[in-house]
C-alpha cells in the first residue's frame, strides 16, 4: 500500500478534488439564487447554500488535520480566503506531513494568481459601478 492511498484511508472527510468541484457547485447556486426574483426562493436557496458550504468545508478540515472549529471564522473577510485556501491546496492529513505534494502546489499558485485576478478585476468594476 502506498503512502498517498494510506493517508486517503486514513483521514476522514472529504478530499480535495471533491471539496474543488463540491465549492464550484456551491458558489454556482449562490450565484442563481442571488440572481432570483422571488425573495423567499432566494432566501431559502441561499440558507440551503450556506449549509451545504459549511458541510462541505467542515468535512474537508476534518480530512487535512485541521481543527473542524475553524469554520465559526469563515463569516470573517480574509479569513475565509485562508480557509477555502487550505481547503483546495492542502492534501489529507497535511497536519501530520506539513508537505505539499506536486498538485497542492500547483493548485496553491493557481488559487494566488485567481485570488489576485478577482481583486484586479474588482478594483476595475467596483468604481464603474459607482
Amino acid at each position: 500500500m502506498g503512502g498517498s492511498e494510506h493517508s486517503e484511508t486514513r483521514h476522514r472527510g472529504i478530499g480535495r478534488l471533491e471539496y474543488i468541484v463540491g465549492f464550484c457547485g456551491i458558489m454556482y447556486l449562490y450565484f442563481y439564487f442571488m440572481r432570483e426574483n422571488s425573495h423567499a426562493v432566494s432566501g431559502i436557496g441561499l440558507l440551503a447554500v450556506v449549509l451545504l458550504a459549511f458541510n462541505y468545508t467542515w468535512r474537508r478540515l476534518a480530512n487535512i488535520g485541521m481543527n473542524k472549529w475553524w469554520i465559526l471564522l469563515i463569516f470573517l473577510p480574509l479569513v475565509n480566503i485562508f480557509i477555502i485556501y487550505r481547503g483546495m491546496v492542502y492534501p489529507a492529513g497535511w497536519q501530520d506531513s506539513h508537505r505539499l505534494d506536486t498538485a497542492g502546489k500547483v493548485l496553491k499558485w493557481s488559487f494566488i494568481a485567481g485570488v489576485l485576478v478577482y481583486f484586479i478585476v474588482l478594483g476595475y468594476v467596483l468604481p464603474e459601478l459607482q
